[in-house]
């Protein structure tokens, strides 16, 4: 049977759907938003059976796999059907997709009543809203702040991109980063706050902290400014691996080497590019100019006989980026041309 045949029965049924709604990642995201883009008249019946899902992960159980999920649900329909069918044949519940509507529906009442949580009688609304994911994104060149649902400040770096719910549900505080951002969380003991980024996931209740997992990055790292966090690996990670960090601890995944570490800070200098502060310690040339790139906007063209693999140290606040090639061009024999948002380093001696 193809998607474009389903119905929400079907779509929680399905393994690959479930999956979707309980660990999303971009590429099950862009699937599922270019089918509804594709499939309009199937948008209603995905997030119906979304919702039927998320109802039973989130509020209920957080440690509830896609397989149990699975056999819960077909455990709690089928007391239903019992009470309600006992007498009917199975070719005839097969043949009734105009039921198969009605039990999604009533299912998500049933579910709740089953594993009671927190009842409806209690709740001036019992309409159910489907969760509303907001996207934000920092151009580079840009620093963005904003304030959370739960009221967790975050900062996004030049060239990043968070997402999470508009409003995070009652069991866990969860987002999804692409880049850096520094977050200071609002203490909640009662939900855990998590940031994914892409290889590694970071848990806290309360802190201030540093991610940075840029996706064309060799190196993931989360840095603690105050509080205490836990980082893990992934299932997608390279290696194995879990930290728990305080105050000026660092835990830093080298994904091309297979290595992860933890480590005392030496300074602060890791959360310097909130106040628009550009600090680098011994750090290779191109390593330096992909972050130069971010933060300016400007793309490099690295002429041959220039050594990218040459370390520098320098600190800037706030500065032009002529002030920061000038001050590399002194450690390093090399020259640059500008043209708008293209940069050329030239060596020395081809300088015209």
């Amino acid at each position: 049977m193809k998607y474009e045949d389903f119905n929400e029965w079907d779509f929680v049924e399905d393994e690959y759907f479930v999956k979707w709604v309980l660990q999303p990642n971009k590429y099950s995201n862009k699937f599922w938003e270019n089918f509804m883009t594709g499939h309009p008249d199937k948008r209603e019946q995905i997030l119906l059976a979304r919702q039927i899902v998320t109802n039973i992960r989130y509020k209920h159980d957080p440690q509830l796999t896609g397989t149990e999920y699975t056999s819960r649900f077909e455990k709690l329909l089928a007391d239903k059907r019992k009470l309600a069918f006992s007498h009917h044949e199975k070719s005839w519940w097969q043949s009734n997709r105009q039921w198969l509507k009605v039990a999604a529906m009533l299912f998500m009442a049933l579910t709740i009543t089953y594993l009671v949580v927190n009842p409806f009688s209690d709740k001036k609304n019992d309409q159910i809203v489907a969760e509303v994911m907001v996207t934000k994104h920092c151009p580079p060149g840009a620093k963005l702040t904003f304030i959370l649902d739960d009221g967790t400040k975050a900062v996004l770096n030049s060239g990043s991109t968070i997402t999470f719910p508009e409003k995070f549900d009652d069991t866990v505080r969860r987002v999804q980063l692409r880049g850096e951002a520094f977050f200071e969380v609002k203490k909640d003991a009662t939900r855990p706050f998590k940031v994914i980024s892409g290889l590694i996931e970071t848990q806290v209740l309360g802190t201030a902290f540093n991610v940075k997992a840029y996706g064309d990055d060799d190196r993931i790292s989360v840095a603690v400014l105050e509080g205490k966090v836990r980082v893990r690996s992934t299932t997608d990670s390279p290696v194995a691996f879990e930290h728990t960090l305080v105050k000026s601890q660092e835990s830093l995944l080298n994904i091309s080497n297979k290595q992860a570490l933890q480590r005392e800070l030496e300074d602060g200098y890791v959360f310097g590019w909130k106040e628009w502060k550009l600090v680098y310690r011994e750090k290779r040339l191109d390593l330096i100019l992909k972050e130069l790139e971010r933060w300016y906007d400007v793309r490099f063209q690295i002429d041959q006989g220039i050594d990218v693999s040459q370390t520098h140290s320098g600190s800037f606040h706030n500065e032009p980026l002529t002030v920061v090639l000038r001050a590399l061009k002194f450690q390093n024999a090399f020259d640059y041309r500008i043209d708008g948002k293209n940069v050329q380093l030239i060596p020395k001696n081809d300088m015209k």
